[in-house]
């Protein structure tokens, strides 16, 4: 598999779990953990293909300040998307179990959906930029 597929693959299991979001949204009893926890998947999904696409080996973390940190070395740009980085990187772990610390609200959840938006806005972009510039 060529360094384009791996990343297409990254993205393609990203959009799942950004899928997920927008059908869970739309239940009656929203499952704000599972929620927050998928706007957590979509988002580290994508930068580890920006890991991919920079040449960065992939690492087991769901740390999502760490993950943008390294992009970030590549591309200072990545630098936009921190706070929402930092925002969701609690969302990874501590939202899959009971007796979480989090006390999730639909608020909450409707900021980390925006959030996993950013993100997921900025690194298709950049994405659609690097394909362009690949057909010159």
């Amino acid at each position: 598999m060529d360094k384009e597929e791996i990343i297409k693959e990254w993205i393609k299991y990203a959009e799942m779990d950004r899928e997920t979001v927008n059908i869970l949204m739309t239940s009656h009893n929203k499952p704000y953990e599972i929620i927050c926890y998928h706007c957590q998947q979509t988002v580290e999904k994508y930068l580890k293909a920006c890991l991919v696409l920079y040449d960065i080996s992939i690492m087991k973390s769901h740390d999502l300040i760490e993950l943008n940190s390294l992009c970030e070395q590549k591309n200072e740009d990545f630098k936009t998307i921190e706070k929402e980085c930092f925002d969701l990187t609690d969302y990874a772990v501590q939202t899959r179990y009971p007796f979480h610390k989090f006390e999730l609200t639909e608020e909450l959840t409707k900021k980390a959906i925006q959030d996993m938006e950013k993100v997921c806005k900025f690194i298709g972009n950049l994405l659609l930029k690097k394909e362009d510039n690949k057909d010159e």
